[in-house]
């Protein structure tokens, strides 16, 4: 399936771009063709995917780019190395290996990676701190 946008550009934008919850530079965009296919892909893999607001996942996640909201997960959740996360965590498991700011939580196992930067919180039923992890606020485990 492939989605094209047709639109004309327009001359000034619609709405404030605090309300869409989107940062931009030079005002509103003048509607280019979107081709997901390729550019969604691309984003994902270099994570240049940015989002406001807090997300849920039913499945298992694997989390790139930036996120500022809180992230909830059913399943395992695994915070990537160029991954920055400004709000809290939470999943069944959580591994991290990039950075959050607000807390991880986890029904089952913690686990920060070498290269992770965690602050306010950390609790779960077990915890696994890697040599070279930063840490700075309360753990709860059990």
């Amino acid at each position: 399936m492939t989605l094209v946008s047709e639109a004309k550009p327009q001359t000034r934008c619609p709405f404030r771009q605090e309300e869409l919850g989107i940062e931009r530079s030079g005002g509103c965009p003048q509607n280019p063709p979107v081709h997901p296919e390729e550019n969604m892909e691309t984003a994902l893999e270099e994570g240049g995917l940015q989002i406001w607001g807090d997300v849920k996942f039913r499945a298992d996640a694997v989390l790139q780019g930036k996120i500022r909201g809180d992230v909830h997960g059913l399943k395992k959740i695994i915070v990537s190395h160029d991954a920055v996360v400004t709000g809290s965590v939470e999943g069944s498991d959580v591994r991290v290996e990039g950075e959050v700011r607000g807390g991880v939580t986890a029904a089952g196992r913690v686990w920060l990676g070498p290269k992770a930067k965690v602050r306010v919180r950390c609790g779960g039923r077990a915890l696994r701190i890697e040599p070279g992890a930063q840490f700075r606020g309360e753990i709860r485990v059990g």
